[in-house]
């Protein structure tokens, strides 16, 4: 077994914790989020219409995720 000397919780508050993977996962969709919006305003894709796609897709591959993983 590989032991690395790191606790996987970063921040624990009472009852309410938050892990590594957490964090990095909220970066990615962040990231995954802002550059697509950034690279479409500058080929002329409304600001607007890729927020609205990202309210859909982020949860939408959440779900996906977690569907595939439970099969």
């Amino acid at each position: 077994m590989i032991r690395i000397g790191l606790n996987p919780l970063l921040v624990t508050l009472g009852a309410f914790s938050i892990s590594w993977h957490s964090l990095f996962t909220l970066i990615g969709i962040v990231v995954g989020v802002w550059l697509p919006v950034r690279l479409a305003a500058k080929v002329g894709v409304s600001v607007d219409t890729m927020y609205s796609l990202a309210f859909w897709a982020v949860p939408g591959s959440i779900l996906g995720a977690l569907a595939w993983y439970t099969s």
